[in-house]
């Protein structure tokens, strides 16, 4: 995906960066807001795959990689743990993994000393994908966090997606989109453009510019949840690079 355009981000909100990530981040963590509860349950459905998948990839079973990510996003807004992230600090991504890491930390010891002590067993290490299949165990932890990165970058891709989708829907042209979407990571060579006019109902020039048109706006989309993820503007640039980097590793 190209990052050439130079369109202004869609951001949520009135424009620009006005609402970001770090707002959604401080109304969170501000128990006495009314949209503090609001503000958790969207950043919780953002980072909830990255932080699964990561756990997962730290050798953690399936069951329980989903019983302890949902343990961690409740009790990081009970214990107050968002106290702790700021822009300053670097990524709230990166916050993010680093307190979900100690939190498996401290969840594996106390299974353990619970075993030790005839309680409940500790967390399993015979990792198996969603299938039953074993996962190649141990993976380092340079490999979990790559994992993580992408998860992350695919969740980015996913909502732009979503975004463009959405707008389209609500323009009348669903059909216009349902007929296009498979074309949107084609090459030119690999564009078919006699296909999807058959599909419109139209030339293969006018499918041409309909293509054109949607990649833009997916560009668009795409540059906006990047942008959301950020607190300063001056990054953006450098942040599209790193994110789309993760994604041409898929």
């Amino acid at each position: 995906m190209s990052n050439s355009t130079h369109e202004r981000p869609a951001a949520s909100g009135t424009g620009g960066f006005s609402t970001t990530r770090w707002t959604m981040v401080a109304t969170a963590r501000d128990l006495n807001s009314p949209a503090a509860a609001a503000a958790w349950e969207e950043l919780a459905r953002r980072y909830w795959q990255p932080v699964f998948v990561y756990l997962r990839s730290r050798g953690i079973a399936l069951h329980d990689a989903q019983d302890l990510t949902q343990d961690f996003f409740a009790r990081i807004i009970t214990h107050d743990y968002l106290s702790a992230a700021a822009p300053e600090k670097g990524r709230f991504r990166t916050f993010l993994r680093v307190a979900a890491a100690r939190f498996a930390l401290n969840d594996r010891d106390r299974r353990h000393a619970a075993k030790r002590g005839g309680g409940v067993a500790a967390v399993s290490l015979d990792a198996v994908d969603d299938t039953g299949r074993p996962l190649a165990e141990p993976i380092d932890e340079a490999s979990a966090e790559l994992l993580y990165e992408r998860r992350w970058a695919l969740t980015i891709l996913e909502r732009a997606l979503a975004r463009l989708r959405a707008e389209y829907d609500e323009s009348g042209r669903a059909a216009e989109f349902a007929a296009l979407k498979d074309q949107l990571t084609a090459s030119r060579a690999e564009a078919n453009h006699a296909e999807t006019a058959a599909r419109l109902g139209t030339t293969e020039g006018a499918a041409r510019v309909a293509l054109h048109r949607l990649r833009k706006r997916l560009r668009a989309h795409f540059r906006a949840e990047v942008a959301d993820t950020l607190a300063d503007e001056s990054e953006l640039e450098s942040e599209l690079r790193h994110v789309i980097g993760l994604l041409s590793q898929g």
